[in-house]
């Protein structure tokens, strides 16, 4: 079974990657991973190649994981689909090596109409409360917390819209959390629908909840929320209950657009985050030629 692990930043995807390795599913070798980090002590567990064929899909269209708004894969050369494509195949080609398998990049969001054209997975989405989502960020990149929602928001849009037609689960951060048997038997019960076998794993490991930092009550995240989000958020929480009635909340959700107020923030900063590029690679610029006026100087008689 072939699982792409879903989800906006700091939404608990590792979390998930690393309960699915002990169920049985294949990730990848160590060597195949990230090192851990003061904000991931136990790893990210994003194989290295699917997140740089992710991020060199999204700098040729000029974007990155900081400005998921405006996403046209037709940008594309088609050189350059190809190429990416290939790659692409090939490292499924490499994880189909094992007959189950969990890939994870929380860019796929973005990118996997792309994956796609290759390989048909099973997603697995994960979902955090989008002020939780903001303030780790905050922790980690210093983004402001209306920025971190609204990235929240274009993120969930993307890896909703893109998975589907797919196989898919949705699971609540929290829920994993504070009921890791039962999500456990959420997921097996879920895979035996897709397939006939069971992956052969052992226990799925206990969570450490003082590696999460960062916390909101519901009406605390629902107070910085536009209408359009809170719609987005009210259904994605029913459809992680299952059931048509959270199926149909979420189709009704979806077929909003991004909020007005999202995209503007994203581009926005997003904009602001290249004049700055453009204003450091200036001055690394003005540093060398006043370096070498400085040697030619004191070269001269």
């Amino acid at each position: 079974m072939r699982i792409f692990v879903l989800g906006m930043h700091r939404s608990g995807t590792s979390l998930m990657v690393r309960t699915l390795e002990a169920m049985g599913f294949w990730a990848g070798a160590e060597a195949d991973f990230h090192p851990p980090t003061a904000h991931d002590p136990q790893g990210h567990r994003e194989h290295v190649a699917v997140h740089a064929l992710d991020e060199t899909a999204l700098k040729w269209i000029d974007r990155s994981w900081e400005e998921p708004v405006g996403i046209d894969w037709a940008r594309l050369t088609p050189a350059r689909r190809a190429d990416l494509l290939g790659a692409m195949r090939t490292v499924v080609e490499q994880l189909d090596a094992h007959p189950d398998w969990v890939a994870k990049d929380p860019r796929l969001c973005l990118t996997l109409p792309l994956w796609r054209d290759v390989v048909e997975p099973a997603c697995i989405f994960m979902h955090r409360n989008p002020l939780e989502v903001a303030r780790s960020l905050a922790a980690r990149d210093g983004m402001p917390l209306f920025a971190g929602i609204a990235m929240w928001e274009a993120y969930s849009r993307a890896g909703l819209g893109n998975s589907h037609g797919l196989a898919r689960l949705i699971i609540d951060h929290g829920d994993l959390i504070r009921e890791p048997a039962a999500t456990t038997q959420q997921l097996e019960h879920w895979w035996r629908d897709q397939r006939a076998t069971t992956p052969a794993g052992g226990a799925a490991p206990e969570p450490t909840p003082a590696l999460v930092r960062q916390r909101a009550a519901a009406v605390e995240a629902e107070r910085m929320l536009n209408p359009a989000q809170q719609r987005l958020l009210a259904a994605i929480q029913l459809a992680c209950a299952g059931g048509d009635e959270g199926a149909a909340a979420l189709a009704d959700a979806m077929a909003e657009p991004l909020s007005e107020q999202a995209e503007e923030i994203v581009t926005v900063l997003a904009a602001h985050r290249r004049r700055l590029e453009a204003m450091h690679e200036r001055d690394i610029k003005i540093s060398r030629y006043n370096e070498q006026l400085r040697q030619r100087v004191g070269d001269e008689p």
